[in-house]
């Protein structure tokens, strides 16, 4: 997280509040740099002249020239308008038109680099030229179009394919039904063409899977524990209130952590949780609560309040969650999980 202030207090308070600001019981930890007649903010340079606080564009020294080439495999409209959205970020960050003039010069040598057009460039130019940075950061309501969007992959052949669209669209519209459904033609979005990057290189492989130790996805008992004889194998489930059949996702035992279970008790209701734990030890954890009754215990309360058997309570696991291969946080991916199967999938009405 990144903010930018003024301060007006003096140096020694500025670093007063700072250790003020560090002085948490967290991790957290903010650094700091300040200056009396600078300060640099992500690309915008914040100088302090005799008329007050000025802003222009900021460029550091280790970075790149990442504008699209023209020669490169994107559509026309995108490569036109690239030069108008950075001339407009230009001018919203620069608040004189000096710097604006000066910037847009750096600019325009960088497109031109790249082999944009000159009356691409120019044409952004001019469009920018007359307005000020208050006029720029003017925010603009963007007109509502009911349009619906046709998204396509990019290719030599985009626009044939709008041409023909446009062509034989009277006869979409001589149907009383699709005319109600489609008052326009729809507008063609492209979509990213995969490249040879994308055919030949994976961010990510996966796991090597054969036949041999390939277990089918179920819950299943693990024959070494005493909760084996509160649940049973299946490879589904049904919905104690609607009968929809529903799949067990990944295979399950007694022993698996990192799992959504669903316990099912003799009146027919149902109780969903998740576990960072193995499924044995929560299991356990629930009869022991049942047997004594514990109030801090919703299961345990309704068993009481039910008079219900500590010897009927059956459970089964509904899905894994495991671990993200690049990290991640499991306990949020199992609430997740948990929230989803309760809302979506078992809910108390269909």
């Amino acid at each position: 997280m990144m903010f930018f202030l003024v301060w007006s207090g003096t140096e020694s308070e500025l670093l007063g509040f700072h250790s003020l600001v560090n002085n948490n019981c967290s991790a957290l930890k903010f650094t700091m740099e300040f200056h009396q007649e600078k300060m640099i903010f992500l690309h915008v340079l914040v100088l302090r002249t005799a008329s007050g606080v000025e802003t222009t564009l900021y460029r550091k020294p280790t970075d790149s020239d990442t504008i699209l080439y023209r020669q490169y495999y994107h559509p026309v409209s995108l490569k036109r308008s690239l030069p108008i959205s950075q001339f407009s970020y230009v001018r919203r960050i620069c608040s004189s038109n000096e710097d604006f003039h000066q910037q847009s010069q750096i600019l325009s040598e960088r497109f031109r680099k790249r082999s944009y057009r000159e009356e691409w460039i120019q044409s952004a130019v001019s469009r920018f030229k007359d307005v000020s940075q208050q006029e720029s950061l003017v925010k603009k309501t963007k007109k509502f179009d009911r349009r619906v969007n046709c998204y396509i992959q990019y290719s030599p052949v985009s626009k044939d394919i709008d041409s023909v669209l446009l062509k034989h669209w009277h006869i979409v519209e001589s149907d009383p039904n699709l005319k109600k459904c489609f008052d326009k033609p729809p507008r063609l979005v492209y979509k990213k063409t995969p490249n040879l990057r994308n055919i030949l290189v994976r961010a990510d492989l996966k796991p090597a899977l054969h036949f041999l130790n390939k277990i089918p996805y179920g819950n299943y008992r693990c024959g070494n524990c005493q909760q084996c004889n509160f649940t049973y194998k299946t490879s589904t489930f049904t919905h104690p209130h609607t009968g929809k059949i529903l799949n067990i996702r990944g295979t399950i035992s007694c022993k698996t952590a990192n799992v959504i279970y669903l316990l099912r008790w003799p009146c027919g209701l149902c109780y969903i949780e998740k576990t960072s734990r193995p499924l044995k030890t929560c299991i356990s954890e629930h009869r022991c609560a049942i047997r004594h009754r514990d109030p801090k215990s919703p299961v345990a309360q309704h068993f009481a309040d039910s008079r219900h058997s500590v010897s009927t309570l059956q459970y089964i696991g509904i899905e894994v969650v495991k671990y993200p291969r690049r990290g991640g946080d499991i306990n949020k991916l199992l609430l997740q999980r948990e929230v989803f199967w309760i809302y979506t999938r078992c809910p108390l009405e269909d």
